[in-house]
């Protein structure tokens, strides 16, 4: 668990009121639950690579996304899929959110009632067949960066290397038609935040990225002009991040015909 400060002890035990309500939480303190509910503060966040979004972060995220079925995997207490509600008030929106950590699903739940909130893991390939035969529009998420424990058998469909961020794109290939992921700038092949100019990274000079599109058949694109660096860092960890969009439809028309195993043939 983390160490919090006596001030940040007190704003969480204030969301947690809130939580512990018995009515409809207005945005206003939704919003207060995701900046001041904190993951450390009864479970060991770091070992899993669990670090919320921040709000200004996720709205960011949120505006690549299109289309009204959404899924979001690893989806903490649901801050990529509040701002997506808040984005889209007014307009049809199904949002289904996937998270391993039941306390952090039951958070989301309080702060999305009108959404479907799934307690499973994106390794469940059972689970993520059924999401597969459902076809989103666009899969979000903040993933676990880098790698962390996974269970044993846990493993993506294609990708074959140690970084869990690659594994939930792999995955989520499968289950929507487009992605929008917050990923650690040196997993992309490009270079926008807290830089001058924008720079891709020519092939060879990022050798996990460079083998995990030759596994998965999946490139990752620029967004929109977000400079990350600009924005709210995450709690407890200092990195630069990129967010980055992806065509899933390309990349299945790109391994069509490739000796690759698919979710979506599970689910057929």
């Amino acid at each position: 668990m983390a160490k919090l400060t006596k001030a940040q002890v007190g704003a969480h035990e204030r969301a947690c009121a809130l939580l512990a309500s018995d009515r409809r939480l207005s945005e206003d303190e939704v919003l207060f639950v995701l900046d001041n509910w904190h993951e450390g503060a009864s479970h060991t966040n770091t070992r899993a690579s669990a670090h919320f979004t921040p709000f200004d972060l996720a709205r960011h995220a949120a505006l690549e996304v299109a289309g009204p079925r959404v899924v979001d995997l690893c989806a903490g207490i649901g801050s990529l899929s509040v701002a997506i509600a808040i984005m889209h008030a007014g307009h049809p929106l199904q949002l289904t959110l996937v998270e391993i950590n039941p306390d952090y699903a039951a958070v989301a739940r309080r702060l999305l009632p009108q959404a479907e909130v799934i307690v499973g893991s994106m390794y469940d390939q059972a689970l993520m067949a059924k999401l597969a035969a459902r076809r989103f529009d666009t899969c979000i998420s903040n993933p676990p960066f880098g790698g962390f424990s996974r269970a044993p058998g846990d493993r993506a469909p294609r990708h074959r290397g140690a970084e869990a961020h690659y594994d939930c794109i792999d995955i989520a290939s499968d289950i929507a038609d487009a992605g929008v992921f917050i990923l650690p700038q040196q997993a992309v092949p490009f270079r926008y935040s807290g830089r001058q100019n924008y720079e891709q990274v020519p092939f060879g000079q990022n050798p996990r990225y460079d083998r995990f599109v030759e596994q998965t058949g999946i490139e990752l694109d620029a967004n929109i002009g977000i400079d990350t660096s600009v924005l709210p860092g995450f709690r407890d960890v200092n990195i630069v991040t990129e967010i980055s969009t992806v065509d899933f439809v390309a990349a299945r028309e790109r391994r069509a015909t490739a000796d690759m195993p698919l979710f979506g043939r599970l689910a057929a």
